[in-house]
């Protein structure tokens, strides 16, 4: 389970992804690899599954909001 794959499923354009061209770059064909994992998720279902794992990592690692600077 990754973030980049939800991301993908809840925000990008569909048509864009399935007209990748041989010229993108690794990148791009990266993203499109991880989107195809779960293109079948409704863009609710990805959402939802992006903060859970988010949530986690943030739990796993220990990560807290930076204090306010005034």
């Amino acid at each position: 389970m990754s973030l980049q794959e939800r991301f993908e499923q809840a925000t990008v354009d569909v048509k864009r992804l399935n007209n990748a061209t041989n010229s993108e770059k690794l990148e791009a064909k990266a993203k499109h690899d991880a989107w195809e994992k779960v293109r079948e998720l409704s863009r609710e279902e990805a959402q939802e599954q992006y903060i859970e794992l988010f949530e986690n990592l943030k739990e796993k690692y220990g990560l807290k909001p930076e204090p306010e600077k005034k």
